[in-house]
């Protein structure tokens, strides 16, 4: 498949709501393997008419009449009544061997710069990616040494501070993406190996970076 989206979150997210209504719109949902555990009703929770920011002239019965008949879906997963999802340090290897991309979207992209676990699977796996995150987060990934730019992708969308624009500069990147001809998809990746494979090495390396530091902190503040 063209990408992976796997988004196991157990709270509505607007900015993943858009992307997931997003591939529906641009038929893309059966281009990628797409997992996403849970969704409200837009004029609901604790946001209302958030989606109408990113989509003006979306119109509620559209909404409502769409998403449930596709979501929640999971692809890599079974969630629990309570819709928790298995370990989520468990890194999908068998879907990132199905798709040549992940689109990596973060729970909280309005915050101070969270790297949570979900954009380092797939560095530690070697696969290419998109990343929805904070805005700034693909540069403090490379102050952290790993490379980001990669498959001719355009990340100044790093530089959004809004996150409604963010969002929908991200997305745009995976449609343009979606759209490249699959044999120059291919020698994209290829180019890119390198650069995938050396993140693969500094990962360990910060790891054992931050757990030092951690442990000297503890010396510290003993």
């Amino acid at each position: 498949r063209d990408f992976n989206s796997l988004n196991k979150s157990t709270m509505h997210n607007p900015h993943i709501a858009y992307h997931c209504y997003m591939l529906l719109q641009n038929n893309f949902l059966k281009r990628g393997i797409v997992s996403l555990n849970y969704f409200e009703d837009e004029r609901n929770g604790d946001r209302p008419g958030m989606m109408h920011a990113y989509f003006p002239p979306l119109k509620d019965e559209v909404w409502n009449e769409l998403m449930p008949k596709y979501y929640p879906r999971h692809v890599d997963f079974q969630p629990d009544e309570y819709h928790y999802s298995p370990d989520y340090n468990e890194i999908p290897y068998d879907v990132f061997d199905a798709s040549l991309l992940t689109f990596v979207n973060e729970t909280h992209i309005n915050k101070s710069i969270i790297l949570s676990e979900k954009i380092y699977k797939p560095i530690r796996a070697g696969h290419p990616f998109i990343y929805m995150g904070d805005a700034g987060a693909l540069a403090q990934l490379r102050q952290n040494g790993y490379a980001t730019d990669f498959l001719d992708i355009d990340t100044s969308y790093d530089d959004i501070e809004e996150e409604v624009e963010r969002a929908i500069a991200v997305n745009t990147q995976l449609t343009k993406w979606i759209y490249r001809p699959r044999a120059e998809k291919i020698e994209l990746i290829r180019e890119a190996m390198p650069e995938l494979k050396r993140n693969m090495q500094v990962q360990p390396m910060h790891d054992r970076l931050l757990n030092e530091t951690v442990k000297q902190a503890r010396k510290y503040f003993k």
